[in-house]
């Protein structure tokens, strides 16, 4: 199944902000969120 290009976007913007996270260092899925301008009520 495609995805549409708004969950390209999202999958691709999700990606790039865990790729910031330093090895070994841990973050919730609200602060992704926060990162990606997608407020956790939203998802």
């Amino acid at each position: 199944m495609a995805r549409t290009d708004e969950a390209e976007a999202f999958y691709y913007a999700v990606y790039n902000a865990i790729q910031e996270i330093p090895y070994g260092k841990v973050t919730s899925y609200g602060h992704i969120a926060r990162l990606i301008g997608t407020p956790i009520e939203y998802l």
